[in-house]
């Protein structure tokens, strides 16, 4: 983990170094982020656990960064990794809020989106996109957030797009 200028950067070594995620120290404390504590079970059932959040990405580590400092504000995270396996989630579940990548095998973001959209119990939820991809503002989204994420950004705009009765319990 680099820091520099009051900001901690989250990078993967086995991408060179890229950032992953990007944190200003105000926002968020660092510790412990590869350590995701899982709280699957008692969150569902806990009434004052925020929405529920679907992240959709292909890096594990990605995942596992952003389920941790989302755990951490409250909310309930469920993670896919790839577009296929988020649609077999919806078939079963509807989360508040999804966080997508672009990027990845087997369904790319693009294709998950046309489904998404496509379907009308799916097609009105709030989608925030992650990309370092130049194409992200050709796709239609709540909100577009560029890679390496910055978390105080992200987390507005999951606070921005989440469903109006979370946005009234704030």
């Amino acid at each position: 983990m680099a820091k520099e200028h009051g900001n901690a950067a989250l990078t993967d070594s086995n991408k060179g170094g890229a950032p992953l995620a990007q944190v200003s120290d105000e926002a968020r404390p660092l510790s412990g982020l590869l350590r995701p504590e899982r709280k699957k079970d008692a969150a569902m059932s806990d009434s004052t656990e925020k929405s529920v959040i679907l992240i959709v990405d292909d890096d594990a580590e990605s995942r596992e960064v952003l389920s941790e400092l989302l755990a951490k504000e409250g909310y309930t995270v469920v993670c896919a990794e790839n577009g296929r396996d988020a649609l077999d989630y919806l078939s079963r579940s509807i989360p508040s809020l999804i966080i997508l990548d672009l990027m990845m095998p087997i369904m790319s973001g693009w294709e998950f989106r046309e489904r998404q959209r496509a379907d009308p119990r799916l097609n009105s939820l709030p989608v925030v996109v992650t990309s370092a991809s130049g194409l992200a503002p050709e796709i239609d989204a709540d909100a577009l957030i560029p890679k390496p994420i910055d978390f105080a950004l992200l987390m507005s705009a999951v606070r921005n797009c989440s469903a109006p009765s979370e946005r009234q319990a704030q």
